[in-house]
């Protein structure tokens, strides 16, 4: 028997303690999991993806019987009530049929409603674990020698322990999803390819745009762009990384100008016989943008704060008082290196150039 994707259910969504929203849930063929949708303009509100995590799915066994608990693995639950106990386990039923054979539901859990809401991870706390995630982070790659306080063993453990999405990795750089840089660099990131980003992985890229000397950074440039994994870049892989860059700098050129404008970086660096560079060719190619490379930095949503907090347990001597005074390359501010490598990309060689067409705006990575 095969699951009709099209089939909803609707139920209400128990988002908090003080919030909850009418949805209908249904199913997703690519990537393979679980939407909701909201009730009435049939938008989507979230996506489950399936095809790497694990459910556990746990009822209330008090209350007609109506609630439902999905807990996901890697990302925050989903709480469902159901306006009786038949239509929860016709999407159960569902929902089993859905899966199949797969081994993505780990167990079946029955318990009183008001135990299984002290267990559900909410969106909000979601985002404070993947807050802490990314602080911790900012704090070993500045002070390595620097260790988390005992005093909140739990928590670092839950800390370490998070796995980021490529969403969550999305929204903290505050682009959409579907950015090509979100795109390659959560696919450089995600070394062990389990669709998710740990803390160790999040950690060695911070470490390169905190400490990183221009050459790190131009390697790591290189490693993203090369998609096929070849050890060469392609001019078809360069023209995908001089459209990332201009889509970070908010800035747009034409096909026909993004070819012309990598013949003209082939030419000037003395490399117009060659269709596809080495790490040192790539390195000749990026001679001039050295300066920019050395000041190049992610900027990530609510950095300045995150610089104050880190700044803050300096002062009261949680890290060492020399982390006061060391750059923050994360920075949320100044001039962006990548916006003007973007720029003089975009320019023809000769002195005859157009600049592409720009909008106005800071760019989102520095």
């Amino acid at each position: 028997m095969i699951c009709n994707l099209s089939t909803r259910s609707s139920a209400e969504e128990w988002c908090g303690p003080k919030e909850t929203r009418m949805v209908e849930v249904g199913y997703s063929a690519s990537p393979r999991g679980l939407r909701v949708y909201e009730t009435g303009d049939g938008d989507i509100l979230r996506t489950i993806d399936l095809a790497k995590q694990k459910i556990t799915v746990v009822l209330s066994s008090d209350n007609g019987g109506r609630t439902l608990l999905l807990k996901v693995e890697k990302e925050y639950d989903l709480v469902l009530i159901f306006d009786h106990v038949d239509n929860r386990t016709l999407f159960l039923d569902g929902f089993e049929e859905f899966l199949g054979d797969s081994d993505v539901m780990t167990g079946r859990l029955d318990m009183k409603d008001k135990e299984l809401r002290k267990m559900v991870v909410t969106k909000e706390k979601r985002q404070q674990n993947v807050e802490r995630f990314v602080r911790a982070a900012f704090v070993q790659a500045f002070e390595p020698d620097v260790l988390m306080d005992d005093n909140h063993e739990p928590e670092n453990r839950e800390i370490f322990s998070t796995e980021m999405t490529k969403s969550e990795f999305a929204d903290i750089l505050k682009l959409t999803q579907d950015s090509m840089f979100v795109e390659l660099m959560f696919e450089l990131a995600d070394k062990d390819k389990n669709g998710t980003i740990s803390f160790r992985e999040f950690l060695d890229v911070t470490v390169i745009f905190a400490e990183g000397k221009p050459e790190d950074k131009l390697e790591m440039m290189f490693n993203m762009y090369d998609v096929d994994n070849s050890g060469e870049l392609s001019r078809k892989e360069l023209e995908g990384m001089l459209k990332s860059l201009l889509e970070m700098a908010r800035t747009s050129m034409e096909q026909e100008q993004v070819e012309e404008a990598i013949a003209a970086m082939f030419i000037n660096s003395g490399l117009e016989n060659k269709e596809e560079l080495t790490f040192d060719d790539f390195k000749t190619l990026m001679a001039e943008h050295m300066e920019q490379l050395s000041n190049a930095s992610l900027k990530i949503k609510g950095s300045s704060d995150l610089m104050q907090s880190v700044e803050n347990d300096s002062r009261r001597g949680s890290l060492p008082a020399s982390s006061e005074n060391r750059r923050f390359s994360l920075l949320p501010d100044g001039k962006s290196a990548i916006s003007s490598m973007a720029r003089r990309f975009s320019l023809k060689d000769g002195g005859e150039s157009k600049k592409a067409a720009t909008s106005s705006g800071s760019s989102r990575y520095e």
